[in-house]
């Protein structure tokens, strides 16, 4: 799915190439998936902590959605003394992205192009300028259709990045590497305390807590673990791990 796009215009960019193809993966490229863990924000910067893999819990969330850290090593526009200042033209808007989802043996499930928002300022110091944006990996109606029969599958999400500097050339990324594992009822994290021995599914969270409840996750259903006790009036998974179907709804016996 590699349409790529030739810089166009002429456009003082250091470090830029007259023919802007495969070049300019190298100059606009994507770091990795944002980790909201801790701290529930991201930060546009090279030591954000990143994620190998991620977690989609159909339970709770249809789409997978990542906050992608991206890179600009476009170098400042050239400089002369006593010149008059100019427009720094070496930034980058991102614009749109093309994602594509395979499963784990390489055959299409979905592809789709979505508009997205982003900016990075270009390398000062030789440290690149870095963004965020967000994107869906896994959009709702994939969600669906890989989360419908409850079995945990493995797919493999593709992300390219489009955009423009601010000096009117065609940009993009490297092609990104994903994978995301959809389930239902994975991320549900069961307190043994609440646990009713006398209930025919085990584990579950069918005893009333006695003490204050916990923080939920910065994003629920996505990644991190969701205490049993902050869902189980609104998801049957959160009551046990293995509910049933019973006139048309699911249900812990």
């Amino acid at each position: 799915m590699s349409r790529l796009l030739a810089l166009t215009g002429a456009v003082a960019l250091t470090g830029a190439y007259a023919s802007g193809c495969k070049e300019t993966e190298s100059e606009f490229f994507i770091k990795g998936v944002a980790s909201f863990q801790g701290t529930c924000t991201a930060q546009a910067q090279a030591d954000q902590i990143l994620l190998f893999e991620g977690i989609l819990d159909s339970s709770f969330r249809r789409d997978y959605t990542a906050a992608l850290l991206f890179g600009n090593q476009l170098t400042q526009t050239d400089r002369v003394p006593d010149e008059k200042i100019r427009a720094e033209t070496s930034r980058i808007v991102v614009q749109r992205a093309e994602v594509t989802v395979d499963s784990i043996d390489e055959q299409l499930v979905t592809s789709y192009t979505v508009p997205v928002s982003g900016f990075a300022n270009p390398t000062v110091s030789g440290e690149p300028g870095f963004g965020l944006v967000s994107v869906p990996l896994i959009d709702a109606a994939t969600g669906i259709k890989l989360g419908s029969n409850g079995v945990p599958v493995k797919v493999n999400t593709r992300v390219r990045l489009f955009g423009q500097t601010l000096g009117g050339a065609d940009v993009h990324s490297n092609e990104f590497n994903f994978l995301v594992t959809v389930c239902r009822g994975c991320l549900v994290s069961y307190d043994p305390t609440l646990n009713d021995a006398s209930a025919e599914s085990s584990p579950n969270c069918l005893l009333p807590s006695t003490s204050a409840p916990s923080s939920a996750p910065c994003q629920i259903g996505q990644d991190s673990a969701v205490p049993c006790a902050l869902c189980t009036s609104t998801n049957a998974y959160c009551q046990c791990a293995n509910p049933v179907q019973k006139d048309g709804a699911l249900t812990c016996l």
